[in-house]
């Protein structure tokens, strides 16, 4: 067993990097001592998260936090030791992308679904994930209680499920879907199996009809989840590409859908590259349209904050850090690992391989539009708050420099808090 006891001094090794730059006193080592052994006394008299929950937004969907640092320190501890217990873990989504894009390439047939879990969080029953839990033994007695403990404050809160934000909640609704991902991985027909939270692909054999595959997939899943129907489910079944021309179809076609920000188009044909003395099938992946959608409406709210702004050269100096950072690329610190992550336009959509109606060129063409079109009203708004040396200054930022030249800036941690405030 790997869990870690939940001691003042562990508990403080839970402060992150974050914790730090948001309150200024936590970088003194005494006083992260004392929140270790408050947040030890706490858990000794059975009081843990008694700080309660701080509700805010995510999007459209609510999230929580804990009220206070010590109730932090244990959930965060919580949260390790489940994984520890559990080979149930968040995939990287880069990682899932590269292996769905490599598997796509091969010229074999196959079918491709993807699935969306309905209100995944808010439906996960906690009852039976309790009793699976205690059933199980695999976890100490004292991670139990505090899972119990923190239940009974989801309880009191009237929250269904488990609440997002947490590091906790993400733990244990992995381990919630731990069996349903065994099952899956281990299908005879199964070539590929790929979750994200919430969001399922898999590659079958061509043997896989669409009816019983669908049922098979929501008879698999815990019994208080439903999958989405309508956009959010795909379904494609990809033909074999021959050596033999003859055999294949004499039109190029590419067979598309979204998956963790990319379009991916998957061709009929061949590329001229040859692996292992075998064919390779053209795949296209670029920026998903939801993800353009996304990135035009941060350019959007950047420059409605500043045209209700008083205009100050600090108000622009924020406007032009936020288009540096859509366009761009920058560091930011995993709160868990304390790793400098890069992250931005090239590292978040780094598998992008085509100029093919090229999502770079659309939103730059969006960019400049906003800044010196006379068409639209926010345009002309933008033109009245903005010189025209500022426009030129601002036009200099692109997302196809962003991303071919991974055009790097930097931000310190309190900077980039406030620059991304805008865009949530």
């Amino acid at each position: 067993m790997n869990e870690q006891a939940y001691t003042p001094t562990n508990l403080c090794r839970s402060i992150s990097f974050p914790d730090k730059c948001k309150n200024s006193i936590l970088h003194d080592p005494s006083v992260r001592k004392n929140v270790g052994e408050e947040s030890s006394k706490r858990i000794a008299k059975g009081l843990a998260f008694s700080s309660g929950l701080k509700k805010f937004y995510l999007g459209k969907k609510s999230g929580y936090g804990f009220a206070d640092i010590s109730d932090t320190v244990i959930g965060r501890l919580l949260a390790r030791n489940i994984r520890a217990a559990y080979p149930a873990t968040q995939s990287d989504r880069q990682f899932l992308v590269s292996n769905t894009v490599s598997i796509m390439k091969e010229c074999l047939a196959f079918n491709v679904y993807r699935y969306d879990i309905q209100n995944f969080y808010e439906s996960i029953d906690r009852k039976l994930l309790l009793d699976k839990l205690i059933q199980d033994g695999i976890c100490t007695w004292q991670t139990i209680i505090l899972i119990q403990r923190l239940f009974f404050i989801f309880d009191i809160y009237d929250i269904s499920g488990l609440p997002r934000g947490l590091a906790v909640s993400g733990a244990l609704a992995e381990l919630r879907l731990l069996s349903f991902d065994q099952s899956m991985r281990h299908h005879n027909d199964v070539f590929f199996f790929a979750r994200f939270v919430d969001d399922i692909l898999i590659i079958t054999s061509e043997r896989c009809g669409r009816s019983s595959f669908d049922d098979l997939v929501a008879q698999t899943l815990p019994e208080e989840l439903c999958l989405h129907d309508g956009e959010k489910r795909s379904f494609l079944p990809i033909p074999a590409i021959h050596h033999s021309k003859k055999k294949n179809s004499p039109v190029q076609c590419y067979h598309s859908l979204s998956y963790l920000g990319y379009k991916i188009r998957i061709s009929n044909n061949t590329t001229r590259d040859i692996v292992l003395g075998a064919l390779r099938r053209d795949v296209l992946v670029d920026i998903s349209d939801n993800k353009i959608q996304k990135l035009q409406g941060r350019i959007i709210k950047s420059f409605t904050n500043y045209i209700a702004s008083k205009k100050k050269s600090g108000d622009f100096k924020l406007l032009k850090n936020r288009l540096k950072a859509i366009t761009g690329n920058y560091e930011i610190r995993d709160p868990g690992t304390k790793i400098l992550i890069k992250t931005g336009i090239y590292y978040s959509y780094i598998h992008k391989n085509t100029d093919d109606d090229c999502a770079l060129i659309k939103l730059d063409r969006f960019f400049r539009g906003l800044m010196f079109s006379d068409q639209s009203s926010l345009s002309l708004r933008i033109r009245a708050a903005l010189t025209l040396r500022q426009r030129k200054v601002l036009i200099g930022y692109s997302f196809s420099s962003g991303f071919r030249n991974r055009r790097f800036h930097s931000f310190s941690y309190k900077s980039f808090e406030i620059i991304k405030k805008v865009w949530l």
